[in-house]
């Protein structure tokens, strides 16, 4: 284990180089969000973050001014909330430094399932290699596009659109991410324990599945489905293939699904407390599509179905170990004497036939993409992973068949050399999607996000002049204050401040797209004063104006000229400059008093 945490450091290390370019990359004055893609769900993160430092419990939505009765609880956003309390650092910091130990605890727990499936280290290694960096074919499909050909494909691996999907790949959750990868992990620590209580009829093993489904079910609740499918399947499998009594599983199933049930319970009880949260909830996310699914898996799933194939039908051999790495019926320690423990070095697997295990749970969390509801597309979280091992299983199958002839030979340096030389060309041709993903990353840095600007996303790097305003928001603000500014600002404020913004984010921001409108109105040259102050009051009803470059593009944009937009000549009698830095005004209502 010590060798595996040591190869997901290097790997969380290597995630770190595209912020430390971004750091070097900023202009002078401007100041690096922190964020390198998805900068408007960054910002939410960093909003319920700050509100947890501030000893909220129970976080808010500050990107709408519709009502709620706020009861979203998140134990990794309380835990990151108190790290900032204790440390006195920013949010930003200790988003980063959770994604960077969630991405170490996430492989190390990842080898440790896949340890408990096959004793073959080969496997092993491949596996953990082709979770921690492999991709699929997203890069082949992006050069056609900028070839101009267009083949209608949006792969999940490769930003080919501006709406890139983490979840589906380890590697973009463990850029991108902290609550993605810990999630990752907390999935490998709960099939695992639950295989546990299974084959050892542990009851202790079954308690601590429920337990860490329970934190899962908390932190991130979508993956409950798949889990409760994954364990559904293989129990169903099991009870077939009389592998378990139909009361040993039962029991060990009965005891993770009701410690673990106050979770989604609580999340469904939250969301009908909170109509805000409700339809924030129900804005629909739908699944890529299986074309878009095995293209973004690419040759991953290629080398697993030679993997499934192999696990399906095990090859006996003389050393008590199937060549592709199930140990025959009666090798290994005895169950007692295995270290199936979190941190025991090199546990045996549990029993053979348990790769077959790794297809049920892709095959599970394949058909959990197809179900009907709204968070359709978020339910792709952890398929990455059996993909992987399953792909590790064929990679190292076809390692060995190009051994064989130096095995034949009785060159066992030259086997190891092969084996590994080959092993790690797998992983090689599967990284492409992934470097290019970061290379579009770096674009969109160097950019400061300007090639989406037709999607709103807003600006990877503030000025020093909205940074201030941001600051000073912070210090003068309230919960009960609105902010009517631009949305490509307004999505920053409540990484800072505590106060509402009026529009903000595409989901977080209740009717969005109707709420956009009426910024434009506000901010529209052509607004009367009458029809301005009617918006500011009865629409937005914002205590606040924030006043820069991005909210004159607004103007410019419906046809005016920057001295047509000026806001401060147009709305003089309700709205008086209460800070001002450089080009970057706020504006305060009139009718307010303090």
């Amino acid at each position: 284990m010590r060798a595996v945490v040591a190869v997901a450091a290097a790997v969380m290390a290597l995630t770190l180089l595209p912020y430390l370019a971004a750091l070097q990359l900023a202009q002078p004055g401007d100041v690096f969000s922190g964020f390198i893609w998805g900068v408007d769900d960054g910002n939410v993160y960093l909003s319920w973050i700050r509100q947890a430092s501030e000893g909220h419990i129970l976080l808010a939505n500050q990107y709408t001014t519709d009502p709620q009765n706020p009861h979203f609880f998140n134990l990794f956003l309380l835990f990151a909330g108190l790290l900032c309390r204790i440390t006195g650092l920013a949010p930003i910091y200790i988003f980063h430094s959770l994604r960077v130990l969630g991405g170490v605890f996430m492989l190390a727990s990842f080898y440790w399932l896949v340890s408990l499936l096959t004793a073959d280290r080969w496997i092993r290694w491949a596996a953990l290699g082709l979770a921690a960096l492999g991709s699929g074919l997203g890069w082949v499909v992006v050069l056609f596009d900028e070839a101009g050909i267009t083949p209608g494909i949006h792969p999940v691996d490769a930003g080919v659109n501006w709406q890139v999907q983490p979840e589906a790949v380890t590697f973009l959750s463990a850029l991108l991410n902290p609550l993605f990868i810990t999630s990752m992990g907390l999935i490998c620590l709960t099939l695992g324990h639950a295989l546990i209580a299974l084959e050892q009829k542990r009851l202790r093993s079954a308690v601590g599945a429920g337990v860490l489904l329970l934190i899962l079910g908390n932190i991130h609740s979508y993956d409950v489905f798949t889990i409760h499918a994954t364990l559904g399947v293989w129990i169903i499998y099991g009870l077939l293939t009389r592998r378990y009594s139909f009361g040993q599983a039962a029991l060990a199933y009965a005891v993770i699904f009701f410690i673990s049930a106050p979770a989604p319970l609580w999340s469904y009880w939250a969301a009908n407390q909170d109509p805000s949260y409700l339809v924030k909830a129900m804005t629909p996310t739908p699944s890529a599509g299986f074309v878009n699914y095995l293209v973004g898996y690419g040759l991953l799933v290629v080398f697993a179905i030679v993997g499934a194939t192999r696990a399906l039908t095990p090859t006996r051999s003389p050393t008590g170990r199937g060549k592709n790495g199930i140990p025959r019926s009666g090798s290994g320690l005895p169950k007692e004497s295995r270290g199936t423990g979190f941190l025991a070095c090199g546990p045996e697997p549990l029993s053979p036939g348990l790769l077959r295990f790794a297809i049920l749970w892709a095959v599970a969390n394949s058909v959990m993409l197809a179900l009907p509801v709204s968070f359709q597309r978020k339910l792709v979280e952890g398929l990455h992973m059996p993909i992987a091992i399953l792909a590790g299983v064929g990679v190292v199958y076809l390692a060995r068949l190009i051994t064989n002839r130096a095995a034949a030979a009785g060159k066992l340096q030259s086997v190891k050399e092969r084996m590994a030389l080959t092993v790690v060309a797998a992983i090689v041709i599967c990284l492409p999607s992934n470097a290019l993903l970061v290379s579009q990353c770096m674009e969109n840095v160097r950019t400061n996000n300007e090639l989406l600007l037709h999607v709103l996303a807003p600006p990877i790097y503030l000025s020093a002049d909205y940074a201030n305003v941001a600051s000073w928001l912070g210090d003068h603000t309230t919960e009960q204050d609105v902010v009517l500014s631009s949305s490509l600002f307004g999505n920053h404020i409540p990484a800072a401040a505590s106060c509402k913004v009026y529009a903000g984010h595409w989901a977080e921001t209740l009717y969005f797209s109707r709420k956009l409108g009426k910024v434009a109105e506000f901010f529209s040259p052509g607004t009367e004063v009458e029809r301005r102050l009617d918006v500011l009051c009865g629409d937005v009803g914002a205590r606040y104006v924030v006043y820069g470059p991005y909210e004159r593009l607004i103007g410019r944009s419906r046809g005016g000229s920057q001295d047509d937009a000026d806001i401060l000549a147009a709305t003089a009698g309700f709205l008086e400059p209460v800070f001002t830095s450089g080009d970057v005004t706020v504006l305060k209502a009139s009718f307010y008093v303090d």
